[in-house]
């Protein structure tokens, strides 16, 4: 067994990686939780944005009430998301 003992880390630096926060329509920072379910004896994992686990855990609760397929993805173009247009 192999022990990797990682340095601690000032609380000021105790944020989620760059890659894990974005920003929303009205300034307001968003974060990458990760989801996980069992299906046919196995663990399988998705991820959602929320706001904090409190808001990552009420879509979860909405999720079992609502979720549905929308359809499968093909590609990532890898573009910035179009800006939020209400109604729209």
């Amino acid at each position: 067994m192999q022990i990797i003992n990682f340095p601690s880390q000032p609380a000021a630096a105790d944020r989620p990686d760059h890659d894990f926060v974005s920003i929303d329509q009205d300034g307001q920072e968003i974060y990458r939780f990760a989801l996980q379910y069992h299906w046919n004896d196995r663990t399988w994992a998705a991820e959602i944005w929320a706001y904090s686990l409190d808001d990552a855990e009420r879509r979860v609760q909405a999720m079992r009430q609502s979720l549905i397929v929308s359809g499968q993805l093909y590609s990532d173009i890898g573009c910035e998301a179009l800006p939020f247009i209400p109604g729209g």
